[in-house]
């Protein structure tokens, strides 16, 4: 190893001697805050006065910043998240940690896992993990959105942890190369029209995710004792997936969600549907038993669901949206149509009005304008 030469004009600065030259470094000792001695060093610089600069520059951050932030200035994101999901799983359902550990494992790790946490910038996000997945030409929008989730989870944590001071992506735009989230009112009507000539099951499956904005998860949680016949109310306290029944995640989730007569009727008969179609299997329908069933009186799979849907859309010959787009259809019809916000919010289960304003902000800013319309219109009429 090459001896080390001190700077007599800078305190901390030292010079070494390669094949290719000398060059020099800074090794600056500090305290942190459980008082156990560090260094911080860095080489190589190419003279006496970058590494001089480059040392007063991690003083005043050591001055003016927490510590912790130097400490962490080399992890890698990788490094972050063998430390994250444990510190995060718990909270999670089985679903949910398969899906966060698949997309890390395919898709986070591979381009961008050992990117330093600390530098990673919009510019640096967007070409090498945004762009890339779009250049696969085999992922959604819909997954790279999920995905890019994912990746803003993981970077707000380590802010909250005191890992980096600000997440460098937040504000990040993610614009969807296709911005078909939800029908158009002719598609609607085509997929209305399809699914009123099925059976009982797929009507009200698809009509109940349509006129109350629920998640799929929602629906597979639902049993018959949630339904209130009197009132016209969904009691929404559980989600279900594949890999089991869960709470929901925020308590907002857990909410009435009123339905109208026409789907009160529909749901009526498809009871009646059910129990028949059980009973000559020998079975009873209970209260207890999930609300959406398979044609083998099984709970519904989400790979079932999703499987019915891209049929109906290929016979109803509209765009397949995905199941989900069902919740932003319910939405931004009620949103075109004037209901307020606040309550859209509600019956959604967002956390906060701010989640339902930045979701749907591409169809508010076009009642924003219609808005300042209607004002130009009456000040005319003045």
């Amino acid at each position: 190893m090459s001896k080390l030469v001190w700077s007599k004009k800078f305190k901390y600065v030292f010079s070494y001697t390669k094949k290719k030259g000398t060059f020099w470094g800074y090794r600056y000792p500090y305290y942190d805050s459980l008082n156990t001695r560090k260094e911080a060093s860095k080489r190589p610089f190419k003279n006496e006065r970058a590494a001089y600069k480059a040392l007063l520059e991690i003083q005043y951050d050591l001055e003016t910043s927490n510590i912790s932030f130097i400490e962490n200035k080399d992890i890698t994101i990788n490094e972050w998240i063998r430390s994250w999901i444990p510190y995060k799983e718990s909270n999670w359902s089985v679903s949910t940690k398969l899906n966060i550990e698949s997309t890390i494992k395919y898709h986070i790790s591979p381009l961008i896992g050992n990117q330093k946490l600390s530098k990673l910038n919009r510019i640096t996000y967007k070409k090498h993990f945004i762009d890339a997945l779009r250049n696969e030409n085999k992922y959604s929008e819909a997954s790279i959105l999920t995905w890019h989730k994912i990746v803003m989870r993981i970077m707000n944590t380590a802010v909250e942890n005191q890992i980096i001071p600000s997440n460098p992506l937040k504000g990040f735009k993610f614009n969807l190369t296709s911005t078909r989230r939800s029908f158009t009112k002719e598609e609607l009507k085509k997929f209305i029209d399809t699914i009123e000539k099925k059976d009982f099951r797929i009507q009200t499956m698809f009509s109940t995710l349509l006129k109350t904005g629920m998640r799929k998860g929602e629906l597979m949680g639902l049993r018959w004792n949630d339904i209130n016949f009197d009132n016209c109310y969904f009691d929404i306290n559980s989600t279900r997936g594949d890999y089991g029944e869960n709470t929901p995640k925020t308590k907002t989730s857990i909410r009435k969600v009123y339905f109208d007569d026409s789907l009160l009727a529909l749901i009526k008969k498809y009871k009646m549907f059910e129990q028949q179609n059980l009973l000559k299997k020998g079975i009873t329908l209970k209260e207890t038993d999930y609300f959406i069933l398979s044609s083998w009186g099984q709970p519904i799979q989400q790979s079932k669901i999703t499987y019915q849907f891209r049929l109906i859309c290929k016979e109803a010959e509209v765009h397949n949206i995905t199941v989900h787009g069902l919740r932003h259809t319910h939405a931004t019809f009620l949103i075109e149509a004037g209901a307020n916000i606040k309550y859209v919010s509600a019956r959604l289960g967002h956390k906060n009005i701010n989640i339902t304003l930045d979701t749907y902000s591409d169809v508010l800013k076009d009642e924003e304008k219609e808005t300042a319309e209607v004002m130009n219109r009456l000040l005319n009429n003045l």
